[in-house]
């Protein structure tokens, strides 16, 4: 199949559509679990989780894309390079912004938890359907949360699609996707996540003009 598309095989995904491919999320309300059986694949992969996947929506406009894929390694179970990962990493560039998120009570109405979101230390209006976990993470207020902006889809008005991340190593740089956000680019999320364009000393491995490097595993 490689062979064929001319393309390379990145756990579970494609190499030339992975910035697209990035932005999967979990199709149902609660979020996924962890396989069962141990390490799968890296946490920025659709098959690290247990459970129907969205994937990501096809990218009609190439300048909506705000990261780049910058390079990734994966090790192999064996000489398949379709089969079993062992561990690998993913260097992605874009702009890394401190994340705060808090759950709120569930709504009565649809019994899914509410948030309330920060990005850059600005509050961020998002409704429940806004956030969308990979798996089930009981303690995410007590963890070192950033997000990247991902893309930008205009579908009436302007989705701001985010990748949520966890940090795991902050000297390194090495962070770990925990799930998609999706916001309206209101007023308040607009300065939230485009004004103040110069690059904050956060964690990462490079600075450039105006985005990091980090790593995901």
């Amino acid at each position: 199949m490689s062979s064929i598309l001319a393309d390379q095989y990145v756990a579970g995904m494609w190499l030339g559509q992975l910035e697209v491919e990035l932005l999967w999320s979990i199709a149902e309300r609660r979020p996924a679990t962890t396989p069962t059986r141990g390490y799968r694949a890296p946490s920025w992969s659709w098959a690290s989780v247990d459970g129907r996947v969205m994937p990501g929506f096809p990218c009609e406009d190439s300048e909506s894309l705000l990261i780049r894929v910058h390079d990734s390694h994966l090790d192999y179970a064996t000489d398949d390079t379709t089969g079993l990962i062992t561990g690998g990493w993913l260097r992605i560039l874009g702009r890394l912004m401190p994340l705060g998120v808090s759950r709120q009570a569930r709504s009565e109405r649809n019994h899914c938890i509410g948030w309330e979101v920060s990005i850059n230390g600005v509050p961020v209006r998002c409704s429940a359907k806004s956030i969308h976990l990979d798996v089930v993470h009981e303690r995410l207020e007590e963890c070192t949360l950033f997000c990247m902006p991902a893309r930008i889809r205009n579908s009436g008005k302007n989705i701001v699609d985010v990748l949520l991340l966890e940090l795991v190593d902050r000297e390194r740089g090495v962070f770990r996707r925990v799930g998609l956000g999706s916001f309206a680019s209101e007023e308040e999320s607009y300065e939230a996540l485009w004004l103040g364009l110069e690059v904050q000393r956060l964690s990462c491995e490079e600075y450039g003009d105006a985005e990091q490097l980090i790593r995901l595993i």
